[in-house]
């Protein structure tokens, strides 16, 4: 099963960039994501069984004492392929966040998730051509400071379809207010 263990902004903020990043949608092909899929990716497991998911989710209920915190979304920026912007996202940070990632890896270091290094962000796009890499500078030189309260952390299972990928939530753990 493919899933991940995220956060995800209010939706009035997810609303603010994918209408931003539209405003760009010119100047680039790709996908752009719908603002009820936004959110950050704290764990990546690309194929867990059913043992595996529960173990996640008694991992996560570990958690259950955290208190809610706020993380700023700030800057525009790209990860790159081959010197190209391959994902549009916005920077994600808050100190609180990188703990609460870095005692979660502790404990779920028995599991199959991704192992790259931690780049907390909110993708905006994926991004197929670039047309006008002018302006695709100019939208990185543009930015805007939104904070929101992290009250949850969510588990969710995210299937594939052609018509983009489907998310169900599996497991919500309420942080302490």
């Amino acid at each position: 099963m493919r899933c991940f263990i995220a956060i995800k902004p209010p939706l009035d903020i997810s609303n603010f960039f994918h209408n931003h990043i539209l405003s760009y949608k010119g100047f680039f092909s790709g996908k752009i994501v719908k603002p009820e899929q936004m959110h950050i990716t704290l764990f990546f497991f690309n194929n867990l069984s059913d043992s595996q998911k529960d173990l996640v989710c008694n991992t996560l209920e570990q958690f259950h004492k955290y208190k809610s915190f706020q993380v700023t979304l700030s800057r525009y920026d790209f990860f790159y392929r081959d010197r190209t912007p391959s994902v549009c996202f916005v920077k994600a940070s808050s100190p609180e966040l990188f703990k609460l990632r870095e005692d979660m890896a502790v404990k779920l270091n028995s599991l199959p998730f991704d192992r790259k290094p931690f780049k907390a962000h909110l993708t905006l796009s994926r991004i197929k051509k670039v047309e006008n890499k002018d302006n695709l500078d100019r939208f990185l030189s543009e930015s805007e400071l939104k904070y929101f309260n992290v009250n949850e952390i969510l588990f969710i299972k995210s299937e594939l379809t052609n018509t983009g990928p489907i998310y169900t939530n599996i497991y919500n753990l309420k942080l302490m207010r």
